[in-house]
């Protein structure tokens, strides 16, 4: 509740660090229950982009772990249509699941209701720039599997 907490009131690293259990005592990718999120999907659909690149640099929380609705971090990002994070994302995160198609946790009000994956959720959101961005990754990744 904590940690929820701490990543709606503000995009703050040290009280982000100051809120989670020592990692001997909590694993980071854990599902909180009532939402089925981990605290990296929390920060994704906040927005909260200093948490979330705490939460993987330093915490080394996994990026495509999915609510229980196949939600990925990718999504949340390209679905709240934050394009600063969903290129990081992509350039800090080398096994991104790009794929990964899922619901978001709301009713969206436009954009349907999936199951999409990241790409498609920027596409019908409005957000072309962001839709692009996972393109080119997706093709950076198959020219560099094909050579």
């Amino acid at each position: 509740l904590h940690v929820w907490r701490c990543l709606r009131e503000r995009d703050s690293p040290a009280a982000l660090a100051r809120a989670l259990p020592p990692p001997a005592r909590f694993a980071i990718d854990t599902r909180f229950p009532d939402t089925g999120n981990t605290a990296l999907l929390v920060a994704c659909g906040l927005s909260r982009a200093r948490c979330a690149r705490f939460l993987v640099q330093e915490r080394r929380a996994d990026a495509n772990v999915p609510h229980h609705e196949g939600w990925t971090c990718l999504c949340a990002a390209a679905w709240r249509g934050d394009r600063a994070l969903v290129r990081w994302l992509v350039a800090n995160v080398p096994d991104l699941e790009l794929d990964a198609k899922g619901r978001p946790p709301q009713t969206s009000s436009c954009g349907g209701t999936g199951p999409f994956d990241a790409q498609t959720w920027a596409s019908r959101k409005g957000f072309a720039p962001i839709a692009r961005v996972i393109e080119r990754e997706r093709k950076r990744r198959a020219a560099a599997s094909s050579s």
